[in-house]
């Protein structure tokens, strides 16, 4: 799925990506994990300190969808 990095950061302001970093966010899960936007579901996730991130398929184990960072403290997010 080809989408643009700002419907990765839709709806999403930079105060509101450096509070999760930081650990004062009061509501992370309305930042994480799988959000509806434009027909597809956007998927971000923090991991600090990871490189690289794949989501992958439940039954096959195969790469379904390369995550993109969208904040250099981890915060990573891909549409599936």
């Amino acid at each position: 799925m080809n989408i643009e990095r700002s419907e990765l950061t839709a709806g999403l302001d930079r105060e509101a990506l450096n509070a999760l970093v930081d650990g004062r966010h009061g509501d992370p899960f309305s930042i994480l994990g799988p959000h509806p936007v434009q027909g597809a579901s956007i998927v971000r996730a923090f991991l600090p300190g990871a490189e690289a991130v794949e989501i992958l398929n439940r039954d096959t184990g195969h790469a379904q969808a390369k995550m993109h960072a969208i904040h250099p403290g981890g915060i990573f997010a891909a549409a599936v």
